[in-house]
């Protein structure tokens, strides 16, 4: 579910990013200031029990990852932006530690 300060901060990165090249470029000035920050674009469930709001404050909760609901405005580069965090994060705490952390999640929930 998308805030007002979420919409905010979509309507900031819009005027900012123009490129997956520039989306690279913030996540790399955020990290520099110690800003940790992730972008997703499905709203989360009224379930706080299950995924992918489980995800989502884990990542806030554990990691100190600020996660912005996007909703439906998703910007077209948000993913680059993302990717990026992911690699600065992964050399503060390990490779794929996010990938495999919403791996175990999503096999715990919806076990085969």
């Amino acid at each position: 579910m998308s805030t007002p300060k979420h919409i905010k901060e979509l309507r900031k990165f819009d005027s900012i990013v123009s490129s997956c090249e520039t989306a690279s470029a913030k996540a790399d000035a955020d990290y520099v200031k110690g800003i940790v920050k992730m972008y997703f674009g499905m709203g989360i469930d009224s379930d706080e029990k299950r995924m992918p709001y489980t995800f989502y404050k884990r990542l806030e909760k554990e990691y100190g990852i600020e996660i912005i609901y996007a909703g439906d405005l998703i910007h077209p580069y948000i993913g680059c932006y993302n990717l990026k965090m992911d690699s600065l994060l992964s050399e503060k705490i390990g490779r794929n530690t996010l990938d495999n952390l919403y791996k175990k999640m999503h096999r715990e929930q919806y076990p085969i």
